[in-house]
């Protein structure tokens, strides 16, 4: 960017940049390729958090441009022709414990609490935390799904001061799993059986958790959608299902609710139907079908409207006005060779009407809903490095999470 410049910032050359994170991946039997094509020489700030609870942190000092104005109102002053390619950043990186074999699956957030979980593909739970810093603090949580399970989505139900992580998984039965999260003690699984049509495949491959504590809704390959609920905390051990009539003819994979006149529940998936459900009458208001198949479903400012993340190679991100859905109310992204998948995962900040998602190569861009001409920003926070999945803090951080299991704080 035009006029950048540095003061009092901490740098790490690309060569010891590279030590350090070969280094930490070599003890979590994690491997992260080599810091180039695109940084080059440069050097970045960075700061590397570890697990050890009393080491000491260093000092970050923010980076600073002289352009002041932009981003207070994060990033809607800004003129198009000022962005480089690349916009330097403050990163803060963590690198959380994996198995060997596995993979980063979900983030999740306890709503009003600086506590993050991440899950993996086996099933382990981790805890992050940001306070004044992000630091890495052992859950000791596993789901112990059997072998060869995969956990294919995952959410968390917030109920008043207990916390519960639920995670899809595919497997003939027992296709969800519940763990209540705590501090003291490793709480064990308990295991979900879900309804599967006949002649379908079994598994969930979405979850989500409604703006009702007690309930949430998941989504399988077997193309069904089910509405769960408990009666309270104490007994979700044994929810209740109930099938929704939201047809798809493949497997579901994402969900989301709206609230206009009453509460509705939105299903995308790889058929490339959207699906408009009315709960209180679990009626399908509305249904459509859009030209890709639909990967993550956001909110945007407009309760009528959605913005979903859908597999294209170049056009990546579409809004959708499902009161006349024949056309996209807007269409944008950025060239790529390969689409994103539906295991990355975006996240939309509707007040600042911002929405940001990673890509396959270690970079997260940035994009201002109201001018979808081109990105406010793009940020690399490991290069070559999917970014499985980003969301926001605050208007000013957001948190991004790379397959390897390392989460990034990116400083806007």
């Amino acid at each position: 960017m035009s006029g950048t410049f540095y003061s009092g910032t901490l740098f790490v050359p690309r060569t010891e940049w590279d030590e350090l994170t070969q280094d930490r991946s070599a003890k979590l039997n994690t491997q992260v390729e080599e810091h180039e094509n695109g940084l080059g020489s440069t050097s970045r700030p960075i700061s590397i958090i570890d697990d050890d609870d009393d080491m000491e942190f260093p000092d970050i000092y923010a980076l600073k441009t002289d352009n002041k104005d932009h981003h207070e109102a994060l990033g809607t002053t800004m003129e198009f022709d000022e962005l480089s390619e690349d916009t330097p950043a403050e990163l803060t990186i963590v690198p959380v414990p994996l198995r060997q074999n596995d993979k980063f699956r979900r983030l999740v957030h306890a709503a009003g609490s600086s506590r993050y979980y991440t899950v993996s593909r086996l099933g382990d739970i981790e805890q992050v935390r940001l306070k004044d810093i992000l630091r890495h603090v052992p859950a000791r949580n596993q789901v112990n799904t059997p072998a060869n399970t995969i956990v294919d989505d995952a959410c968390l139900l917030n109920n008043g001061s207990k916390s519960i992580v639920l995670a899809g998984c595919n497997q003939e039965e027992k296709q969800l799993v519940s763990i209540a999260l705590s501090s003291n003690a490793t709480k064990k699984p308990t295991f979900i059986d879900r309804p599967t049509k006949q002649g379908k495949n079994a598994g969930v491959s979405a979850i989500f958790a409604m703006p009702d504590a007690n309930k949430f809704v998941s989504g399988g390959h077997d193309h069904q959608v089910h509405l769960w609920s408990a009666a309270d905390a104490s007994s979700f051990a044994l929810p209740k299902s109930h099938l929704l009539p939201m047809k798809h003819n493949s497997a579901v994979y994402a969900f989301l609710t709206l609230s206009d006149t009453s509460t509705k529940i939105i299903s995308g998936g790889a058929d490339c139907i959207i699906n408009v459900c009315d709960v209180p009458s679990t009626r399908v208001v509305t249904s459509f079908k859009t030209s890709n198949s639909i990967f993550n479903v956001h909110e945007v400012a407009s309760p009528f409207c959605t913005l979903l993340e859908v597999a294209h190679r170049d056009q990546q991100y579409e809004i959708r006005d499902y009161r006349t859905p024949e056309r996209p109310v807007s269409r944008f992204g950025y060239d790529c060779q390969q689409s994103a998948g539906r295991f990355i995962r975006g996240a939309s900040l509707v007040k600042s009407s911002l929405f940001a998602c990673g890509d396959r190569q270690g970079r997260v861009r940035l994009w201002d809903m109201r001018n979808t001409a081109r990105p406010v920003k793009q940020i690399v926070c490991m290069n070559k490095q999917k970014i499985a999945q980003v969301m926001f803090h605050d208007s000013e951080r957001l948190l991004a999470c790379t397959e390897d299991n390392h989460v990034i704080l990116v400083k806007l």
